[in-house]
């Protein structure tokens, strides 16, 4: 890009003057200093003028290349011979006028920031004064530049004095306001880059909403958006429609928004100094409608029901279901074009449904309700009869043709969760072996059809006996390890579960790195007629070890077995029971 070169005159320059030494401005003279002279004394007779030029907006945001000051020189008449040292070139940072300078504050200056010293000059009472001279101060100017508007610089002279004369000086002269000091400027022209169309673009909106215009701005300088025009038209028309916005934000709303169609929109921009930008490139962006309301059909009457709905263009849904007292029962969000439903078992009693649902381009419709009721009756009460058979329970009911059973036990104290523990569906019984010992429970049946179900008369129980339930595929053993053996019985292992899915042999490291075994003793009191099955049991692969709580969990046994006869009936044995993962393969020997 071609380089522009700019002449700035200041006529007027401020230099206060000392009075007491000098009565004339014409030589713009001031004791402002302090330079040591010839002799390596403080010289009061320093000169300073003081310079300030009005940058023009227009050159706010150019790129400058160069800054040259240009000014005239002359030698002051003193007896001897007498030369100038040369003169410094010194910025001076202000949001001030001039007509704000005086010469009070103008003495308490000091050297502020970068200073360019200009070669001296030597003539003594030469007729070819006064003389031009320049100073390259394009870092000065560059650095120095207050809020982009003033730029203000001292010029002070550094005369020489001579072995005989003390009151010499060289002067910075406009000799009555000829010989104007001059800012030559050298700068490019920076072109205002086009704002950057961001939203809407290659995005589906809804019809008739509101609809909201945002753009970045871009600038390769300070430059700051002053107006924009933005122009948006549908892709098939020729003319744009035009909107002028004074304003500095990159946001514009049109409010109520445009119909169907595929549209176009572009955007231009003006900055602070007034130069404009070309066109953005041209964003473009889909209107269209949002889904209709589903359509909620007849909820079916009974208690395992499902809820159906019509709609088109469905890749989710959301669905709400509240009871009669506006409490939610369900509140999800699905992503399947499937317009079907099924919760789960419903009370007798009246609920509202509502659905709405989402486009493949992610758009909504708007919610549609339904009130329904629950009213079928369910099949009749069956009869349970809940049979203890030492450390198992067995379920046994009065089945009829058509009916469904489950099998429902839950801990029998407030805020307990049911659970089902199996289906009774072609047998009369069901035996159920995990629960946990010492903890009251509650059994029911319940009966249910396509018209709802029925609970029968619940049955409690508790397994007050404390023992261990060693199984495996074909045969198990129940040892009894209540307060009514003859020693007391203790045993740890709650931090097994941190390691259970470790794989091998190997100690494992648990959660905090230290190393813990999976291994755990037992001291227990076998009945004689329990020996031979235990032993028997202590050398297969795997076996399932029930503790009180009614976890069970997959171990081996630990040879050897050490048996010791107490009195006549049994043994105490000790035991060491290793804890495995279900991937795990042991081989006793």
């Amino acid at each position: 890009m071609a380089s522009t070169t700019l002449t700035m005159t200041k006529g007027t320059w401020i230099a206060p003057n000392n009075t007491s030494t000098h009565a004339s401005e014409t030589y713009m003279r001031t004791s402002w200093g302090p330079f040591l002279n010839e002799r390596g004394n403080v010289n009061p007779y320093t000169q300073t003028a003081v310079v300030q030029f009005t940058i023009p907006n227009t050159l706010k945001y150019k790129l400058f290349k160069s800054a040259v000051l240009k000014f005239y020189t002359s030698v002051g008449q003193g007896g001897g011979f007498t030369r100038g040292q040369g003169a410094y070139a010194t910025p001076y940072i202000t949001g001030d006028t001039l007509a704000s300078l005086t010469y009070g504050n103008l003495e308490t200056l000091g050297d502020v920031g970068q200073r360019e010293l200009i070669e001296p000059y030597n003539d003594f009472n030469s007729t070819s004064f006064p003389r031009s001279r320049e100073i390259d101060i394009t870092s000065l100017f560059l650095n120095n530049i207050y809020n982009d508007t003033y730029f203000t610089i001292m010029l002070n002279a550094w005369p020489g004095t001579s072995p005989y004369s003390s009151n010499t000086y060289a002067n910075i002269d406009n000799v009555g306001g000829s010989y104007p000091c001059q800012l030559i400027l050298t700068y490019e022209d920076q072109t205002q880059p086009a704002p950057t169309p961001s939203y809407p673009n290659g995005t589906y909106v809804n019809e008739n909403t509101d609809l909201m215009f945002a753009w970045a701005w871009n600038s390769s300088t300070a430059a700051v958006q002053a107006s924009v025009q933005l122009e948006y038209k549908l892709k098939t028309d020729l003319n744009w429609t035009v909107v002028s916005l004074t304003q500095t934000t990159h946001t514009y709303t049109l409010v109520g928004g445009l119909p169907q169609g595929t549209y176009q929109w572009r955007i231009k921009g003006t900055n602070d100094a007034a130069e404009t930008s070309a066109y953005s490139d041209v964003a473009e962006f889909n209107v269209i409608g949002k889904p209709s309301v589903p359509v909620i059909n007849a909820v079916p009457n009974r208690t395992l029901t499902e809820i159906t709905w019509n709609t088109t263009d469905q890749n989710a849904y959301d669905i709400t279901l509240t009871d009669s007292n506006g409490k939610y029962l369900i509140n999800e969000s699905v992503a399947s074009s499937v317009s079907s439903y099924k919760p789960n078992m419903f009370l007798k009693g009246t609920y509202t449904v509502a659905i709405r649902t989402r486009n493949s381009t992610g758009l909504t419709s708007d919610w549609s309700f339904k009130t329904f009721s629950i009213t079928a009756a369910g099949p009749a009460k069956p009869n349970m009869r809940l049979m203890q058979n030492d450390v198992q329970a067995t379920i046994a009911v009065q089945r009829a043709d058509g009916i469904n059973y489950a099998i429902i036990r839950k801990v029998d104290r407030e805020n307990e969760p049911e659970k089902i523990l199996g289906l009774i569906a072609s047998e009369d019984t069901f035996i159920e072996k995990t629960f946990g010992f010492d903890i009251p429970y509650r059994y029911v049946v319940r009966a249910y059809s396509t018209g709802g179900y029925t609970d029968s008369d619940p049955e409690r129980i508790c397994y007050s006996k404390s023992a261990i339930v060693l199984e495996t595929e074909d045969d198990e053993l129940i040892i009894d390890r209540s307060e009514d053996t003859f020693f007391p019985y203790s045993e740890d292992v709650a931090g097994d579960m941190a390691v259970f899915n470790c794989v091998g042999r190997e100690l494992p490291i648990a959660e905090h790195g230290e190393f813990e075994s999976r291994a755990f003793k037992s001291r227990l009191y076998i009945r004689e007629n329990q020996k031979e099955k235990l032993v028997a049991m202590a050398k297969k692969n795997k076996i399932f070890y029930r503790d009180y709580s009614g976890r069970a969990f997959p171990i081996v046994i630990n040879p050897p077995m050490n048996f010791t006869r107490y009195m006549d009936s049994g043994y105490m044995v000790d035991i060491d029971f290793v804890r495995i993962s279900e991937q795990e393969v042991i081989v006793n020997v």
